[in-house]
Parts: C-alpha cells; sequence; structure tokens
C-alpha cells in the first residue's frame, strides 16, 4: 500500500502510514475468536484516498470508517504507563500523552483503520464493520484496540479479522506496565488477556 501524507486528528494526532505496498505481515497470532466461521474479510487503509482507490468498498464505506476511527481512538488504543514501555512495542516517536479519568498515560498513534465484511445469513446481504488500526513495530502486526480488540491475520490473497475485532469498544483497556506487558508474552500476547484488562 502506498504511504500517504500523514492526516491530522485535533491538534496532535497524525495517522502514520499502513507500510509499504503488499509489504505489512500481518501476524497470526492473537485474537480469542480466530477461527474460520468468526472471522470476516478484512480491508486495512492508511487514508481514505487509498481506500477509495483499492476500489473493494463503497466510497461512503471508507469516510465512515475513517471517521469511526478517529471518534474511537481515544478509548480503543491501548495505555502505557510510560512513554519508553510503548514505544518499545509501537515504534520511537509513534505515542503520545493522553489523560482520562484523572489517569495520565502514554498510547499510540492511530495507523489506519480496516473495513471488515459481514454477511447477513438471511438474504445473503453484505454488510460493514469498521475499527481503527494500531501497529506493533517488533513484529509488524497489527491491532484493532478497544476492549474486544484483535489482531489482523493474512489468510491467502486477503486479510480476516475476528468480528469481535470489529466492535465499538464499550470499555478502554487497562493501563499496562512492564510486568502486565511481560505476562501477556508482549503485544502478541491477546489471546492470553491481551490489552483490555
Amino acid at each position: 500500500m502506498p504511504s500517504p501524507r500523514p492526516m491530522k486528528r485535533s491538534r496532535k494526532v497524525a495517522l502514520t502510514t499502513l507500510g509499504a505496498a503488499g509489504a505489512v505481515a500481518l501476524q497470526a497470532c492473537g485474537s480469542r475468536d480466530w477461527n474460520q466461521e468468526n472471522t470476516v474479510t478484512a480491508h486495512p487503509y492508511a487514508s481514505i484516498a487509498e481506500c477509495t482507490a483499492d476500489g473493494k468498498v463503497p466510497a461512503s464505506e471508507c469516510k465512515a470508517a475513517y471517521n469511526k476511527a478517529l471518534a474511537n481512538d481515544r478509548l480503543a488504543a491501548p495505555r502505557f504507563d510510560s512513554p519508553g514501555l510503548c514505544e518499545e512495542q509501537f515504534g520511537a516517536g509513534q505515542c503520545q500523552q493522553q489523560s482520562a479519568n484523572g489517569t495520565s498515560f502514554w498510547a499510540p498513534l492511530l495507523a489506519g483503520f480496516v473495513i471488515g465484511e459481514v454477511i447477513d445469513e438471511i438474504g445473503d446481504r453484505r454488510r460493514y464493520r469498521r475499527a481503527g488500526l494500531y501497529r506493533n513495530r517488533r513484529d509488524d502486526s497489527w491491532y484493532t484496540g478497544g476492549s474486544s480488540g484483535g489482531m489482523l491475520y493474512r489468510s491467502g490473497g486477503s486479510y480476516r479479522v475476528g468480528q469481535r475485532a470489529l466492535e465499538a469498544p464499550r470499555s478502554a483497556p487497562r493501563v499496562q506496565t512492564r510486568s502486565s506487558v511481560v505476562s501477556r508474552g508482549g503485544f502478541g500476547g491477546r489471546a492470553r488477556g491481551g490489552w483490555g484488562g
């Protein structure tokens, strides 16, 4: 995928790029609902323009997915108690300080968004679900964030993601410390409890 010019969110958050064309290796580790019945085809993008140019989903879905990713970012992004711990996972300069409910923490920048295709059992009608994406630079994997977040997977010629990973976050992940990250096996430890706390 091409690397578009970063787009601004509020005054200080910019979308980082998803990576060079076709070179992103999405790791098959993590999501608790990873089985064929519970996953859907996923289309990850770094920008509305990239999504529209790809032509796999309607242009209106591209804009809706981007807007949803921005709206859910503060609740969906993984949280860490120090900038160093966040940057170990997401890369230098890829984290920002935030606060919520009197608690200060560090969170990765939003890296893009994903659109999942869900086929209704009745009427065989296609629907779309959307979520933001965060890039773990340690193993080049991608995570949708939030309390039900999960990893994206490469399956044949397309990407897959668990349906639960496309649900709107119901609660924010708890703030991670070094000991909690180690106990979960790092970012890829989503299957063992992950970032939701």
